[in-house]
């Protein structure tokens, strides 16, 4: 199962981009209440670090944040 880390060093282990956009999601103190909502918050505090993220589906999204380093797929 992939490995994936964020910048400030939090690692999640999914089987697929689904799943890690769940667990992404989950892991923010105050979890947006859908994936959805959860996929524009992100595109919109990634804008400030100039990273335009997808949110037309999971697999854009994710693919989107490690194309602009906000993730990193430590193996696959």
């Amino acid at each position: 199962m992939p490995l994936y880390r964020t910048p400030d060093g939090a690692e999640f282990l999914a089987a697929s981009p689904a799943e890690l956009a769940e667990q992404l999601r989950e892991s923010k103190f105050i979890p947006e209440t859908t994936i959805a909502s959860w996929m524009a918050a992100s595109a919109e505090r990634a804008r400030v670090l100039d990273v335009v993220l997808r949110t037309d589906t999971v697999e854009h999204h994710i693919q989107d944040m490690l194309d602009g380093g906000l993730l990193n797929l430590m193996d696959d």
